[in-house]
């Protein structure tokens, strides 16, 4: 199983265990470090001493087209189904967009992995959103059909950001100014959290001050920077916004699901945050919403579950 981002690439070996599964010689290693996936994936193999597998499932950070995929942010890393037979002499590969195999993880995730914020509470075969900031903005639906559920990627990252403050619209026309279009992404992502940070320095001391996405996101958790604070609280706020945004236009009163590279670490935050409040307020359509659930995984590798439930369909542990 490999998870390939634009900043990091997870890898494990998956064995089934009776109705779950085991994940054995997880890594996790910096994209920056190989020239391209092929070579990433080589150095892990290599590792493996003989444990050479026949399979192989990937989830990309990337819509994927045919039997390829380019990543989003990483343009010069492609990935083809067919390379990967010829190289490396795999039986049969998976290749999925990342948040279609993070929403096939859901049946897989103890309740452990899971918090609740809100009161909401799901309608049984009802559309579930799965949708998460890291590098990029990832999402996926889950449709009900008549044989049963049906995962669909989505680019609804990329959609128009939409600022409700002052404070927001002054962000969005600095990121305007840089960017031209202005997706969602810009802001709920890992260089977003950094790229907010010194958009709100110019335009409080007309002087920007770089910093990268950890740091913001540590001296906001330990109190010691106002500006850090305020950048992640806008965070957790445009990130409740946007869920509910999604929850309307695919009518996710299953819930809607929050994982990705950055929410784990910020769990208790979001939860004290303004963003319930936040994916709620929707006018005429408050008490809709006030009724989905919202819940971020807490799970350190839900998408490579989801791979193992690729090659795997009937796992089940929940």
């Amino acid at each position: 199983m490999v998870d390939v981002g634009g900043t990091r690439l997870r890898f494990a070996v998956a064995r089934p265990n009776g109705s779950g599964v085991t994940l054995e010689r997880v890594t996790d290693r910096r994209a920056d470090d190989y020239p391209n996936f092929y070579a990433a994936l080589a150095d892990y193999l290599a590792g493996l001493r003989g444990m050479w597998p026949d399979r192989v499932a990937i989830a990309v950070a990337a819509p994927i087209t045919g039997d390829e995929a380019v990543l989003t942010n990483r343009g010069d890393w492609r990935i083809r189904k067919a390379a990967l037979g010829e190289r490396f002499g795999f039986a049969d590969t998976a290749l999925v967009n990342d948040f279609v195999a993070l929403a096939r993880a859901l049946p897989l995730l103890p309740d452990k992995d899971l918090r609740s914020i809100g009161d909401g509470r799901p309608v049984e075969d009802a559309p579930i959103v799965v949708l998460g900031p890291g590098t990029g903005l990832g999402m996926a639906l889950v449709v009900p059909t008549a044989s049963g559920f049906q995962v669909v990627a989505s680019e609804g990252g990329h959609a128009t950001f939409a600022p409700e403050t002052e404070r927001e619209i002054a962000l969005a026309r600095s990121l305007q100014w840089r960017h031209g279009h202005v997706s969602w992404e810009r802001v709920l992502s890992g260089p977003g959290i950094a790229e907010m940070h010194e958009i709100l320095s110019e335009i409080d001391h007309g002087v920007a001050q770089p910093m990268p996405p950890e740091t913001i996101s540590a001296h906001a958790l330990q109190g010691i920077d106002r500006r850090a604070v305020e950048t992640l609280q806008m965070f957790a706020g445009l990130l409740g916004s946007f869920a509910g945004n999604v929850a309307l236009a695919a009518g996710a009163r299953g819930g809607v699901y929050i994982g990705g590279g950055i929410v784990p670490q910020l769990a208790e935050f979001i939860a004290r945050s303004s963003f319930r409040d936040r994916f709620e307020a929707k006018g005429r359509f408050n008490d809709y919403l006030a009724a989905i659930p919202t819940v971020m995984l807490l799970t350190p590798e839900p998408t490579l579950l989801g791979l193992a439930a690729t090659l795997w369909p009937d796992l089940r542990i929940r």
